[in-house]
């Protein structure tokens, strides 16, 4: 009799696949891992060397002119902004009075004045047409919270040192949507920078990436920054960048003095410029500033609580009324019936 020999089994898959897995699963976290510890250490170097920039520009009036180039939608080139900002931890304040103006025979001429005031509990919207002298409320915000981040974006002078894109640097490291892929020492003109690049998390409901450099020993104030499509290159055709650059004159306690902030858009591999605004700051005065100065009150109108009570009564009363004549009428309606 020939012994049967043993049947060679196949080989299983599944020990392998296992292995597999189970390293994909070791790199993600160790990867994971890491980029928290790249995010935490800077969120940390960050927070400790630029309180005294927060701190100074926490309380602070800002002055300056502004020019845009190739705005189509706007009639309004020039113009002179103002803004007064409270930051504290528990309630802050920020006001922004703009003058425009617009070319009339070749000169410039203040066309209209709006003041955009933001408090913890208030936030409205006066103008004054020229030469009118009084200002009008023309809209009470019910809501405060995307308000700040309009106003950093919009009035971008205020934000220069500190923001990027409306959001300050702190937050904008924090954010769990944004990725920070890699942190870079360099040297520019003789100033240590630190350049952070980043891209939105997959699985973003936006698509960007770009770069933030800073100045550690300027208390990490912000140079400039940039920001693009993410996966366009800027050799391609259809690259389109939106970007922004701050310089400073002197220091104040320590603090650096924003001097001129510059925001464009630039396209195409020859980084054409398709839209701009300079800003060139007039002065910065820093210290305490009243709470009055954010109120209606300090542009001589009545307070939006009063406004509001007064059209709340009314309705009310009107109300009131015609649910009596309702009732009225019903009532009698019914006793001529039975």
């Amino acid at each position: 009799m020939v012994p049967l020999e043993p049947a060679h089994a196949k080989p299983s898959i599944f020990p392998t696949l296992y292995c597999a897995i189970a390293a994909a699963f070791g790199l993600a976290l160790c990867l994971g891992v890491s980029a928290a510890d790249v995010k935490g250490d800077l969120l940390s170097r960050y927070e400790s060397g630029s309180q005294l920039l927060r701190s100074g520009y926490s309380r602070c009036t800002i002055t300056a002119v502004y020019r845009r180039e190739n705005w189509p939608a706007y009639k309004e080139t020039e113009g002179k902004r103002t803004a007064r900002l409270i930051v504290r931890r528990k309630d802050s304040f920020v006001r922004v009075d703009e003058a425009l103006l617009q070319e009339n025979d070749g000169q410039p001429v203040e066309s209209r004045c709006t003041v955009l005031c933001i408090g913890p509990k208030l936030a409205f919207r006066a103008d004054r047409q020229m030469p009118q002298s009084a200002f009008e409320l023309s809209r009470i915000y019910s809501s405060t919270e995307n308000l700040p981040g309009r106003i950093y974006s919009e009035f971008r002078i205020i934000a220069g040192a500190l923001a990027i894109q409306g959001i300050p640097v702190a937050d904008f490291i924090r954010d769990p949507s944004i990725h920070v892929t890699d942190v870079q020492e360099l040297m520019s003109d003789g100033e240590r920078i630190v350049q952070v690049n980043w891209a939105d998390a997959p699985g973003s409901e936006f698509r960007s990436q770009g770069w933030i450099r800073l100045m550690p020993d300027r208390h990490w104030a912000i140079r400039e920054w940039a920001v693009w499509e993410r996966g366009k290159l800027p050799t391609a055709a259809d690259y389109r960048a939106s970007r922004g650059q701050v310089d400073y004159e002197g220091e104040h306690n320590g603090v650096p003095i924003m001097k001129r902030y510059r925001w464009w858009i630039e396209e195409g591999p020859e980084k054409k410029v398709s839209m701009s605004e300079t800003t060139e700051v007039e002065s910065i005065q820093f210290g305490t500033i009243p709470d009055t100065e954010f109120t209606p009150a300090a542009l001589g109108i009545a307070t939006p609580r009063e406004v509001h009570n007064g059209y709340w009564f009314l309705a009310l009363f009107a109300g009131g009324v015609l649910c009596l004549l309702i009732a009225v009428y019903l009532a009698r309606t019914i006793r001529s019936r039975t």
